[in-house]
């Protein structure tokens, strides 16, 4: 994770060891997602919007019950349970 600030007029940088992963150069554009409560920033140019913002709605909230779901089934298995686990 790396944190950037936000100056007076709501820009950010975009650090360079990024910007040189996603091949993103000057003037190039960039979209913005909103997730609820985090954005999601990617290069416009080689995903089409429509299409992520679909799947990010998709996977919103697939993952708020992994944790306790896994404890779960950890507690029944332990305590002798016939839960199927895959």
């Amino acid at each position: 994770m790396v944190k950037v600030k936000i100056s007076s007029k709501g820009q950010i940088s975009i650090p360079v060891d990024f910007r040189r992963r996603m091949h993103v150069e000057p003037g190039d554009e960039i979209s913005i997602i909103d997730s609820g409560d985090s954005l999601i920033i990617y290069p416009s140019k080689k995903y089409d919007p429509e299409e992520l913002k679909n799947i990010f709605e998709e996977l919103r909230g697939s993952w708020h019950d992994l944790e306790v779901d896994g404890a779960e089934y950890v507690r029944d298995i332990r305590k002798g349970g016939t839960r199927d686990v895959w």
